[in-house]
């Protein structure tokens, strides 16, 4: 291209296919238009700036993040056009997929964008923060459930709002909360959040209403079937499976399916029962206080981000074993640790998961080890602990902030809930 292209929408999109037209029309909420000549199509766009307004709305809600930056980045520039140089951290298909609310160009062999004066006056009527507010939601909520899945194993679906209050200033409805959980699944949430992916899981039975609880995945009736099924495999060759489980398995053997399932549904049970159970009693009723920067990072991207994680990350990095790689052994191996342990959040799985990955064979110091792993597990929250860590609840209760008769030690709460269990 040798000249900029006319910044006029209607000339921009007169030169589009008809269909792409007739859609962006339905998006600014004509209708009957498709039986229309294109010229008058054009007419009736140019004519509703009301409707443009209300499809930058819809475009803005539904698009991604990068699109979303780079639509409010060009309308913040002179003239609402703008030259990629790459200090900007927009990317140009970010761009290109807004059209025809923002057009590309190439011009004397750099790349250029910039937003029609329709589009920039229309948007001026558009509540940006607004839409903002409403499109964070949408990681938001999902982050709450999945930071009292972590930290607390199981939760009331009515936590969620509270949480999100404490977290991101706001209560979603009952109505916002169960729609997201029965979404199930997410994949990456939010970019800086470090969550990768939500497993759905209610309790009891699955059922998702106001009075279910949310359960960690390793609670869920997808982990009880899925360990039924390694069960039922593992005892038809060799001795009884006993690992993948917070609960205890404390059935024989048998030979159908459907005997592990109920079995490992009673027992699961028992141990949401127990969790629960010891909360009603007044056994540290109330709720672990939970960090402003889970807000950014995510439950498991805060773990990770401890200083005593760090500590264990750079012993990890020091004594990489010949057989593994340099470069992920470390980052993965602690997360293996902090998600091992958090499986039943019990100061025995750390210590196990560690034999297991023969780390104790690593080291002459054994001492330094065992001193790192029990830093890390008393900054960790714990099911047990209703979410505290072991280390803020000793501390509270030594200033008085939660009562001595409503908080009991670590070891005194493992010993009722194996009583109980």
């Amino acid at each position: 291209m040798k000249q900029f292209p006319s910044h006029a929408l209607g000339d921009l999109i007169a030169n589009i296919r008809k269909d792409r037209l007739v859609a962006f029309a339905r998006t600014m909420g004509l209708s009957r238009i498709s039986a229309l000549r294109k010229e008058r199509i054009v007419e009736h766009v140019l004519a509703d700036s009301d409707g443009l307004s209300r499809a930058i709305e819809a475009q803005l809600r539904s698009c991604s993040n990068a699109q979303f930056a780079g639509f409010k980045l060009l309308l913040g520039k002179p003239d609402a056009t703008l030259t990629f140089t790459g200090d900007d951290h927009v990317r140009r298909d970010a761009i290109e997929a807004l059209e025809p609310l923002v057009w590309m160009y190439y011009l004397d062999g750099t790349y250029c964008a910039f937003m029609p004066p329709e589009i920039a006056q229309a948007a001026a009527a558009v509540d940006l923060a607004a839409i903002e507010r409403e499109r964070d939601r949408t990681w938001q909520i999902p982050l709450a459930i999945a930071t009292l899945k972590e930290f607390f194993g199981v939760a009331r679906v009515a936590d969620v709002a509270p949480c999100c209050q404490e977290l991101f200033g706001f209560e979603p409805t009952v109505h916002d909360v169960l729609k997201a959980i029965k979404k199930g699944t997410w994949s990456l949430l939010n970019d800086s959040c470090g969550i990768r992916r939500i497993e759905r899981g209610c309790w009891p039975k699955d059922i998702i209403d106001a009075k279910s609880y949310i359960v960690a995945y390793d609670l869920s009736d997808t982990a009880v079937e899925t360990l039924a099924q390694e069960r039922m495999r593992w005892h038809a060759k060799v001795a009884p499976y006993r690992a993948g489980a917070a609960w205890i398995y404390r059935y024989e053997p048998a030979i159908d399916y459907e005997t592990y399932r109920i079995a490992e549904v009673k027992t699961r049970d028992e141990f949401i029962q127990t969790l629960l159970g010891a909360r009603a009693k007044g056994v540290i009723k109330e709720p672990g206080r939970i960090d402003p920067a889970v807000a950014t990072r995510g439950p498991r991207g805060w773990e990770l981000q401890l200083p005593e994680a760090r500590a264990m990350r750079t012993w990890l990095d020091a004594h990489v074993p010949d057989e593994q790689d340099d470069f992920t052994y470390a980052d993965e191996t602690l997360e293996r640790l902090i998600s091992e342990r958090n499986r039943s959040a019990q100061p025995c799985n750390m210590m196990e998961t560690a034999r297991e990955l023969g780390l104790f064979s690593c080291t002459f110091d054994v001492k330094e080890l065992l001193d790192l792993l029990v830093a890390l597990e008393e900054a960790l929250p714990s099911w047990h602990l209703n979410g505290w860590t072991p280390r803020d609840l000793h501390e509270a209760m030594a200033s008085g902030t939660v009562p001595a008769e409503c908080a009991v030690s670590a070891a005194e709460s493992d010993r009722l809930v194996r009583a109980e269990g």
